[in-house]
């Protein structure tokens, strides 16, 4: 029996330790794939290293860990889930005046739809740009891609339509 209590409690604790970890390296909580250094090389070239990493396999299980008290420093989520994580009280507006490039993005990041109905900014977009329309160019043309609403209202797609932009 203590020898099952000692296993139990040893791996319970290895699972943990992250969530105790108490240095002073900056905490991202994230997807795989994300730490690698070309997402964030200026923090490289700044500190020395990367920032330690957490990973998640979705974000409902990142909320979950949040909610249950996991702590970090930055998490990782999608524009869509701004409001139930602001709604939870796990996250907490950024300080625009803290981040200098700030006045270099496109209003179009950080419009209303992501802001949750708050004057406060939740969201900042860190991957803009790897998601795109896939399509058939023998069964589809260019000119009825870039006719789909949703491109137009991304900023993707401007009128008038250059069909090549949207491919």
């Amino acid at each position: 029996m203590t020898q099952r209590f000692l296993l139990g409690t040893a791996i319970a604790l290895t699972i943990a330790l992250p969530a105790f970890a108490q240095d002073d390296d900056l905490l991202v909580f994230d997807y795989s794939g994300f730490e690698d250094p070309a997402f964030h090389q200026p923090y490289v070239d700044t500190h020395g290293e990367s920032p330690s990493f957490v990973f998640f396999g979705d974000e409902d299980e990142a909320f979950q860990r949040l909610v249950s008290g996991f702590q970090t420093d930055v998490t990782h989520i999608c524009a869509g889930s701004v409001p139930r994580w602001q709604a939870s009280g796990i996250i907490e507006p950024w300080n625009t005046d803290q981040i200098t490039a700030f006045g270099d993005l496109d209003g179009s990041l950080v419009g209303e739809d992501i802001m949750a109905g708050s004057a406060d900014l939740y969201f900042l977009p860190t991957d803009y740009g790897s998601t795109a329309v896939t399509y058939n160019t023998e069964q589809v043309t260019a000119e009825q891609v870039a006719s789909l609403p949703g491109l137009h209202r991304s900023g993707l797609c401007r009128a008038p339509v250059d069909p090549g932009q949207c491919r």
